[in-house]
């Protein structure tokens, strides 16, 4: 995701380099799900979850 030109912004320094997890973020599968809309993402849908974990599979 960071190669892409929209949502490279929403990266951090640290994250850029590899240097953070992305733990702790606190955005929510839904608010994610946003963010991936609006970068042009047409469908976006959770495809494994645990807890308060998950994965988004997002296609243009």
């Amino acid at each position: 995701m960071a190669a892409d030109p929209v949502l490279r912004e929403r990266f951090t320094a640290e994250e850029l380099r590899g240097i953070s997890t992305g733990y702790g973020n606190r955005l929510s599968p839904q608010e994610h799900t946003r963010l991936l809309r609006e970068a042009g993402f047409a469908e976006v849908a959770p495809v494994w979850q645990s807890g308060d974990d998950y994965v988004l599979a997002a296609l243009r």
